[in-house]
């Protein structure tokens, strides 16, 4: 596997799992957002009308594609219904 290969395609959310540490070398998802700062990023993502979302960095591990960047907006998405 080439860690370096990027690949840009379209993945259904409920197919991305968020990154709880399962992949052997990779730590969890460190960041945490406040209960405001959250509020705001599911405010922003229906106010833009999902336009300007950053892609999703994932990984295939397993079969499951696993979020490296993004948990956040997976959360928010997932929330939101998008």
């Amino acid at each position: 596997m080439d860690i370096l290969k990027t690949d840009v395609r379209t993945i259904a959310l409920k197919d991305l799992k968020n990154n709880t540490g399962q992949i052997e070398g990779v730590p969890a998802n460190p960041r945490v957002l406040r209960d405001d700062a959250y509020k705001a990023l599911v405010a922003s993502l229906q106010a833009d009308n999902l336009t300007g979302v950053l892609p999703l960095k994932v990984m295939q591990y397993n079969g499951e594609w696993v979020v490296l960047g993004g948990n956040m907006r997976l959360r928010a998405l997932k929330e939101i219904g998008a």
